[in-house]
């Protein structure tokens, strides 16, 4: 009777090894399939969070039990919510790259309208002046001869 006793609760103390922190290792790539390196990976609802390294790969250590999710974000791509199987140790994770949005700045080296305020300069950049400055800049690349094809006879 002692020996199950004893066996009982040598087998009670140790459960708590058995709910401890678990790792998850996995790799982030993009859509296509190049490794995303400086990639942030957090735990949901915490601020325990990991990066990858140059080849992609990470490894974090879930501290809360209850946690089911991971978040997996890179800058210019969209943020991914991943679920936590139990069973699973390893996840390939591919990130989708976020559409262009209209706050995109075009840096085509001139200047549209300069100002001086408190000796900081500024520009301010109409979106009108921004989509004519584009279609200028599309017309005369065109025009650039490259490998062999767009050239003036």
């Amino acid at each position: 009777m002692r020996k199950i006793l004893l066996y009982c609760f040598i087998l009670l103390c140790s459960l708590h090894v058995l709910a401890g922190p678990r790792k998850i290792k996995g790799l982030v790539l993009g859509e296509d399939g190049y490794p995303l390196p400086g990639t942030f990976i957090l735990e949901k609802g915490t601020e325990n969070g990991v990066s990858t390294d140059v080849d992609g790969k990470f490894e974090i250590r879930i501290e809360n039990k209850n946690s089911k999710i991971i978040e997996v974000r890179y800058l210019g791509f969209q943020t991914q919510e991943v679920k936590l199987d139990k069973k699973e140790k390893f996840y390939t994770i591919t990130l989708v790259e976020d559409a262009p949005s209209a706050e995109v700045i075009i840096n085509t080296g001139y200047i549209i309208n300069q100002r001086r305020r408190g000796g900081n300069p500024y520009i301010k950049i109409s979106e009108e002046d921004l989509a004519r400055e584009y279609r200028r800049i599309e017309e005369t690349a065109t025009e650039v001869p490259v490998d062999g094809k767009n050239k003036k006879k």
